[in-house]
């Protein structure tokens, strides 16, 4: 099972990130005895909040850290900064581990939101990284995760989603419309 996670994760990674990659903008991963001081990587980076590395973030500067916040290892961040793109995660966050971030429009994740392992949350569908769109290219659009939100292993939470506050996403699922407060959501895709 573990396994498995690790492989749906590696694809999610290949497709988010290596296939939007501009040759310009090269990410970079922090390696844990060369964590650099968060306030000069982050637009914000709260009091008490930690990121376990190895991390590969491209885009620091347009994300915003809450204070007492945990992002695990192995996590990847992509922010498309030039097109004034931001993430934002709220106070008292938990990301397990393996989580990927694809923002090329805006994330703003809650606060006391909890991450599973391998879960991803992406505002575009292949515009990061590129000079523009392609016609085949679906639309993107902002995410918005409530507070209080669950969001279970390999979750991935899609573009132009608002997630309410105190909702349950269960492992494995794929959100791609918006999810009601304090409900509970499952399934491939999860029904509208």
């Amino acid at each position: 099972m573990i396994r498995r996670l690790r492989q749906v994760a590696t694809a999610l990674r290949r497709t988010f990130v290596d296939g939007f990659r501009s040759p310009a903008r090269i990410p970079f991963v922090v390696p844990p005895e060369r964590m650099p001081p968060p306030h000069t990587a982050f637009a914000r980076f709260g009091r008490g909040s930690r990121i376990e590395a190895p991390l590969t973030i491209d885009g620091a500067a347009a994300v915003e850290i809450g204070e007492q916040v945990l992002i695990d290892d192995d996590s990847t961040i992509v922010v498309e900064e030039a097109g004034g793109a931001r993430l934002v995660i709220g106070d008292r966050t938990r990301i397990g581990p393996g989580f990927v971030a694809v923002c090329a429009c805006g994330i703003d994740i809650g606060a006391n939101v909890v991450v599973g392992r391998f879960a991803a949350v992406t505002d575009s569908w292949g515009w990061v990284g590129r000079r523009g769109a392609s016609p085949v290219d679906p639309p993107g659009g902002s995410v918005t995760i409530g507070d209080d939100v669950s969001i279970g292993d390999g979750a991935t939470v899609g573009p132009g989603v608002t997630v309410g506050r105190g909702a349950v996403i269960g492992p494995g699922a794929v959100v791609l419309d918006d999810v009601a407060e304090s409900s509970t959501v499952f399934g491939n895709p999860v029904p509208a």
